[in-house]
């Protein structure tokens, strides 16, 4: 693929990302910043356990477009999910996209 399909590629995934009909609009507080994503509960795996099996656990990430420049560990996030969420890491998934990690 050449990287002009590639921009447009990304291009069209950031706007999905931000503007489909999964995402919604989050609010940081105290601060009252927003930013658009879509949320959405992930496996993620932890270390294996006593019977030398790998463990999954869920963990709640919104997918953003562009990571806002106001968003970094520590920030609080109102009313995710019907409580408010501390960001715990950001970085990018498997595909690129990056991901705003919750707790």
């Amino acid at each position: 693929m050449s990287t002009e399909a590639i921009a447009v590629y990304d291009g069209h995934r950031a706007f999905q990302v931000e503007n489909g009909p999964f995402s919604q609009e989050f609010v940081t507080t105290p601060g009252g910043d927003t930013f658009r994503g879509t949320l959405d509960h992930s496996h993620v795996e932890d270390n294996k356990d006593d019977g030398n099996v790998r463990q999954k656990t869920r963990k709640m990430r919104i997918l953003v477009g562009t990571v806002p420049a106001f968003i970094d560990e520590g920030v609080k996030i109102a009313n995710v999910d019907g409580r408010d969420r501390t960001v715990s890491e950001v970085d990018l998934d498997l595909m690129g996209v990056p991901v705003i990690w919750l707790y």
